[in-house]
C-alpha cells in the first residue's frame, strides 16, 4: 500500500509535460489531489466500487459504528432505514480507524484521508437505476457524482493475444483525447483492491 507513494515523483513529471486537463485518478491514489490542485484542474475520483458499496464505506467511516457482537445487524447511518450490515462484514479498518498499528487504517488516514471528499466529483462503476437511494448521499454538500457502469463485467477467459486486441478502439481514442484540452488524462482502477471469500 505505502509503495503508491513512490508513484508521486513520476506522476508530478508526467502531468507536467500535458496540457491542463481534469484528472480522473483511483480512489486509492489520494496523492493525485494534492498533485492535481498543485496544478490548479479538478480531481475526479473513480471509484471501481458499486455506488451501494461505496455510499456504505462513506457512511461507515462518517459514523463508525460500536459493535458489542460480530453477528448482530447494524443499521448504516445515514442510509435508509432498510440497509443493514452484519457487524463482522465492517472492516476492522472502519472499526479501528484510529489504531496505528493496523496499517490499513494507517494507510487509509495517512495517504487516503478524505482526498475524495475534496475531490470535485466522482465516477462510481454502477448504474443509476439501480442505485437510486445510494447516490442521494453522494450528493450531500453539492458533490458531483456520476455513474459509469457496470465497467469491466465478466467475459470469460482470454487468451494473451485476445486481451491484447483492441477491436473498439479505445486505447487510440484515449491517445486521441490526450492531445485535446479538457480530455482526461489518467485513470488507474482498482489496483490496490484484495477482495477475500466471504
Amino acid at each position: 500500500m505505502q509503495a503508491t507513494g513512490l508513484l508521486c515523483g513520476p506522476f508530478v513529471e508526467f502531468l507536467a509535460s500535458l496540457p491542463s486537463s481534469p484528472l480522473v485518478s483511483d480512489f486509492f491514489l489520494g496523492f493525485t489531489g494534492c498533485v492535481a490542485a498543485d496544478f490548479g484542474v479538478h480531481r475526479i475520483v473513480f471509484n471501481g466500487m458499486s455506488c451501494f458499496a461505496s455510499a456504505i464505506c462513506k457512511a461507515l467511516a462518517a459514523s463508525p459504528p460500536v459493535i458489542f457482537e460480530l453477528g448482530t445487524m447494524i443499521h448504516v447511518s445515514g442510509m435508509p432505514e432498510h440497509v443493514v450490515v452484519r457487524a463482522k462484514e465492517v472492516p476492522d479498518g472502519v472499526t479501528k480507524r484510529v489504531d496505528p498499528d493496523n496499517p490499513f487504517t494507517c494507510f487509509f488516514m495517512d495517504e487516503i484521508g478524505d482526498s475524495d471528499v475534496r475531490s470535485w466529483g466522482v465516477l462510481n462503476n454502477s448504474l443509476d437505476a439501480a442505485y437510486v437511494t445510494a447516490l442521494e448521499s453522494f450528493y450531500e454538500a453539492a458533490a458531483r457524482a456520476w455513474l459509469v457502469g457496470p465497467l469491466f463485467m465478466a467475459v470469460g477467459d482470454m487468451s494473451n493475444d485476445e486481451k491484447e486486441q483492441d477491436p473498439e478502439g479505445c486505447l487510440s481514442w484515449l491517445d486521441e483525447r490526450a492531445a485535446h484540452p479538457g480530455s482526461v488524462v489518467y485513470v488507474s482502477s482498482g489496483t490496490q483492491a484484495h477482495i477475500t471469500n466471504a
